[in-house]
């Protein structure tokens, strides 16, 4: 015996509703009417709507955004990729010199992770003495 064959159904409305009012099935029901914020849960949605409207009235010069200056001396994926650079050939190299693990310097350079205080130190030192911060961590 053959498999029944599935048909698809006849396009639905738009409403989720037959001509005679009664809600067809399969439909989503509308947690909210159109307009109303829900009682409940996130409100993320509203707030990238209004970023977003912000970020095109900044574009067409209507209004001024608040700007935030990243100071010099701060890890950016960027610099963290030229002290290791200057260092080692590779995040291998090191690895064996620093015994930092070469997945996380692959992290921190491809700004997937931002080093802590501790790491963000060390990386400051390895950058102004490489060879000081090699002998006091073969110790």
């Amino acid at each position: 015996m053959a498999p029944a064959k599935r048909t698809r159904p006849a396009q639905r409305r738009p409403t989720g509703f037959h001509e005679d009012g009664a809600r067809l099935r399969g439909v989503p029901r509308p947690r909210f009417s159109a307009g109303r914020r829900a009682a409940k849960g996130s409100h993320v949605g509203d707030d990238l709507v209004e970023a977003f409207e912000q970020m095109a009235a900044h574009l067409r010069g209507e209004i001024e955004l608040e700007a935030h200056a990243v100071p010099g001396g701060a890890m950016t994926p960027a610099r963290i990729k030229a002290i290791r650079s200057k260092v080692a050939s590779s995040t291998k190299a090191f690895e064996r010199l620093f015994g930092i693990p070469a997945r996380t310097m692959e992290s921190y350079e491809q700004g997937r992770r931002k080093p802590d205080g501790a790491m963000r130190a060390l990386l400051r030192i390895i950058d102004r003495e490489p060879a000081a911060a090699r002998r006091a961590l073969a110790r």
